[in-house]
């Protein structure tokens, strides 16, 4: 019931004007997470894949995998992804962000970890590099959040 009113609330929002299909739907790190298409796109070629979730205090954590984490960058900043999280008959749409969390590893072999904006460098020799999505908002039974990409794509999540 919550999904539907969500995905209401972000058709009619986002100016879609298609017919969605829901591809696919998981638990993800205690999450329901559906992912929704417009009936004439593919869904494999979403821009992005939500791997993991996390709750970090205030903030949402989104984990990703991308073909194209640039292509990802590039629609955050033209701003075609938009937000929205519902709380009863509430409605707002939280900021999001895109972030890297960098592995370093320097000469005698130590590791650690950073967190950086995705556009900025990192200053160490790097290990590996994993994405991730950001926004202000605590999902909980009350609140949902949602991603979408008009008309294309819809990332609906809402607490198990």
């Amino acid at each position: 019931m919550k999904k539907l009113f969500l995905v209401s609330i972000l058709t009619l929002t986002l100016g879609a004007s298609g017919v969605f299909a829901e591809d696919s739907e998981s638990v993800i790190s205690g999450f329901n997470v559906a992912h929704v298409s417009s009936e004439d796109v593919d869904p494999a070629k979403r821009p992005f894949t939500i791997t993991s979730i996390q709750q970090s205090g205030e903030n949402l954590i989104l984990w990703i995998s991308a073909l194209n984490i640039g292509e990802v960058s590039r629609l955050l900043n033209a701003g075609r992804l938009e937000t929205q999280s519902t709380l009863g008959e509430e409605v707002s749409s939280p900021p999001l962000s895109l972030w890297k969390q960098v592995t370093c590893i320097d000469d005698s072999g130590a590791t650690w970890t950073t967190n950086l904006r995705f556009s900025a460098a990192a200053n160490c020799s790097v290990k590996a590099t994993r994405h991730y999505l950001s926004t202000p908002v605590v999902v909980s039974n009350e609140r949902n959040f949602g991603i979408g990409l008009a008309p294309e794509y819809l990332w609906l999540i809402e607490k198990m």
